[in-house]
């Protein structure tokens, strides 16, 4: 927890810085007399870092317990942040204006050659690359932890349905031997098999030899022979 709020704090630091930068861009558009487009882009690319920066505090705020190492590592001793902040305030102290005569601020001539402002661009492109990189780096962990999620859920929907086929083979087999219990019962209202032992007590030996000495008898085994 302490590293991602030593991360948040990092990023509204630059954040800070970016600001700043943006404002004194602002002010030069507004002061300079013939503006080049490498001055535009260069205000453009600020707004552009400090927008992607936003979005990178508000996750670094929310995933504090999801420890979001992806997004971790840009705040390495010599990682992209402090470098971006260094460089940021370099930038900075360059554009900061001198006060003229009369200790009036002078935004009338923008301080930096075209190579190097172009240089500047082509930096702040790259760190705002890298941290929207770090951001989608960071959401594929967390679309893997909520497909981890959806597995889970499918697991415990397809265990509950076995339970709930179970159950209901269960109930069927219930339901079908109350079934069976009141057709005996309609044939028979007591014990069948207490009836069964009773009846097959009362039956006396050699009782029904005769049936074997019948002529429909010895006509029935010839058939079947």
């Amino acid at each position: 927890m302490a590293e991602a709020i030593g991360l948040a704090a990092s990023i509204i630091g630059v954040v800070q810085i970016t600001g700043s930068l943006v404002s004194l861009g602002y002010n030069y558009l507004g002061g300079v007399r013939d503006v080049s487009n490498e001055l535009r882009k260069l205000v453009d690319e600020l707004h552009s870092l400090a927008q992607v920066l936003l979005v990178l505090r508000d996750h670094a705020r929310d995933d504090i317990l999801l420890q979001p190492t992806a997004l971790q590592r840009l705040n390495d001793q010599n990682g992209p942040l402090p470098r971006c902040a260094l460089e940021l305030k370099t930038l900075q102290g360059k554009l900061e204006p001198k006060l003229g005569l009369r200790g009036m601020v002078k935004y009338l001539l923008w301080p930096l050659k075209e190579k190097e402002t172009l240089q500047y661009i082509d930096s702040i492109k790259r760190y705002k690359s890298l941290f929207n990189l770090a951001l989608t780096t960071d959401h594929f962990a967390l679309s893997r932890t909520i497909d981890g999620c959806v597995r889970d859920t499918n697991q415990i929907m397809h265990e509950l349905r076995n339970e709930s086929s179970v159950l209901t083979s269960h109930v069927d087999r219930m339901l079908t031997a109350e079934k069976r219990n009141k057709i005996l019962n309609w044939l028979y209202p007591g014990n069948f098999d207490q009836k069964h032992v009773e009846t097959s007590g009362r039956r006396q030996k050699h009782t029904t030899g005769w049936i074997f000495g019948t002529a429909e008898f010895k006509k029935l085994v010839q058939r079947s022979a």
